[in-house]
């Protein structure tokens, strides 16, 4: 019996089992590869983990760096060690015009196990289009589409950023750094304008700035060596970095991508959870502070929550979120209206939600992203409407014109959804979660979708959306099965019908900020750190 007769009578009597598969199995299959892509000779160029449901058999598209038969073996043979049961095992493979094709069926002694076939290509070679008629999607791969490239104005080295995104006025453009630094950056000409520093050692910015009538508010912390937290709030000349004021106020934390400060008629308002307590209190606050004098204005205890959003500032009042978690998980949020010159709470909002969303203020409108869309009166903290058709995932950051709301999410496309309502035991992960992330733009008055613009494939990570004249500028982080970044694309959208404008792709990027007819981007490339404008 020749090698290819073999093939299909193994294939054969291998399809005649039940395959049960254990919880986990995935993150194992995929571990093996990730190592072969990341460490040692970084024999894998690029793979992708595939469940067939049709099949109930795994598969796995591997590119090699350097396509060859040793090679491939060598991979195969770690994989088989590496997922193997120790019950009963069988392997075989065929060379085929695309690859070399390998297949494992392994079952343990209480009669559990997996088949799964690993598919070896050359570099050049990639998975066809028709294989993706199972919900096949290659992880962080993007659209086909032509992609046009943005002018880049100009680009400013910076020693290190952190997390936050560029915070922008008129002529400047500010880029905290991860040792307690700050660049002023001019818009026009990308040079320095002035550059800051907390003189205090083991000192970091850890919200991002606040502008207010020309002066910069900066929040620092300190660690002591008996790991109690000083903080103190900067008050800087915008123009020149030259600091006017500085006064001690409470340690308090963020959650997630939300900020602790925002400034606002010379007051600056913070809210989130005390950092020198116990971490079982989880004690939530927030309180006013006079940027005069640094007096407290006052103070209003939120409870033992997970954390707040950003304070936002509207109608004489702030409104901020605070976060519940129940059994692990998070399962409500509480929209607060307090009074901004006593800090008495006036109305609250309870909704169900599944992850940390920040709030929008526009007009007499709070929208909330929770388990779906609301809108919310902000004078009286009734619903005026929401948009509960609309799946929001977690993280799934949003921004809003007069028109229109854009909501940033991860889908899963409808043929998958059916599938893992049908499959439960295990669901599709090519290299992620088989997910497409989109633009969705929804219409203020109907509620109804105007336009959804689908960016990418795999696992990606959306952040803060921007909006600047007619361009609707949204960065998405590409990440791979540990949730490391791998790359990032900047898109620009047509606001009225979210047609591609252009592209732009890095290491890493960070949520763009946007004046008229320019974005501004922190950049993470081999050489090094960039604030990038472009147009």
């Amino acid at each position: 019996m020749n090698k290819d007769s073999l093939h299909e009578e193994m294939s054969i009597f291998t399809e005649k089992f039940s395959y049960e598969y254990i919880e986990g199995i995935t993150e194992e299959i995929k571990e093996i590869f990730f190592r072969s892509q990341t460490e040692g000779e970084k024999q894998v160029r690029s793979f992708a983990v595939f469940f067939d449901h049709e099949t109930n058999h795994y598969r796995v598209a591997v590119t090699l760096a350097e396509y060859n038969f040793p090679t491939a073996r060598s991979i195969f043979l770690s994989f088989f060690t590496f997922i193997a049961y120790t019950g009963a095992n069988i392997t075989f493979s065929k060379q085929t015009e695309q690859g070399i094709s390998y297949a494992l069926a392994s079952f343990d002694e209480q009669g559990r196990g997996f088949y799964c076939e690993v598919d070896f290509f050359p570099k050049e070679v990639k998975i066809q289009e028709e294989e993706q008629r199972n919900n096949l999607l290659t992880a962080g791969e993007l659209p086909s589409n032509q992609k046009q490239q943005p002018e880049v104005k100009w680009k400013f080295k910076v020693d290190s950023t952190d997390n936050f995104p560029l915070l922008a006025d008129q002529n400047t453009i500010y880029s905290v750094g991860d040792e307690g630094d700050l660049y002023a950056v001019d818009v026009d000409q990308g040079i320095l304008r002035w550059y800051w520093k907390a003189e205090r050692q083991r000192t970091r910015i850890v919200t991002l700035p606040s502008i207010d009538r020309g002066f910069l508010s900066v929040y620092t912390s300190t660690r002591s060596q008996i790991g109690i937290y000083e903080t103190f709030l900067y008050t800087l000349d915008a123009q020149t970095g030259q600091i006017l004021s500085s006064y001690p106020v409470p340690a308090i934390q963020s959650i997630g991508a939300c900020n602790l400060l925002t400034v606002q008629g010379g007051v600056a308002y913070l809210s989130g959870t005390d950092r020198n307590a116990s971490p079982v209190s989880l004690q939530c606050r927030c309180f006013a502070i006079d940027l005069q004098t640094g007096h407290q204005k006052w103070s209003f205890d939120l409870g033992k929550k997970l954390g707040t959003t950003t304070p936002a500032i509207s109608n004489a009042k702030m409104y901020v979120v605070t976060f519940v978690m129940l059994y692990g998980h998070l399962s409500l949020g509480h929209l607060h209206s307090l009074d901004i010159q006593t800090g008495a709470e006036i109305w609250k909002h309870t909704f169900e939600t599944h992850g940390v969303q920040e709030l929008i203020v526009d007009g007499t409108d709070i929208i909330i992203a929770g388990t779906n869309l609301e809108v919310v009166d902000a004078v009286t903290g009734a619903i005026k409407g929401s948009l509960s058709d609309l799946q929001v995932f977690r993280d799934s950051p949003f921004v809003v014109d007069d028109e229109l709301i854009y909501i940033s999410s991860e889908h899963t496309p409808d043929s998958a959804a059916q599938l893992e309502a049908n499959k439960p035991h295990e669901v599709l992960l090519a290299g992620g979660p088989p997910r497409l992330g989109r633009i969705t733009a929804i219409d203020r008055t109907s509620r109804q979708p105007r336009w959804i613009k689908n960016l990418t494939y795999g696992y990606g990570s959306p952040e803060k959306l921007a909006i600047a004249g007619e361009v609707l500028y949204t960065t998405w982080r590409h990440l791979d099965i540990r949730g490391d970044v791998t790359h990032a694309t900047l898109f620009a959208l047509d606001v009225h019908n979210g047609r591609e404008i252009w592209r732009f792709e890095a290491d890493d990027m960070s949520a763009p900020s946007a004046i008229n007819d320019v974005v501004f981007v922190h950049v993470r490339e081999e050489q090094g750190e960039y604030i990038y404008a472009l147009s």
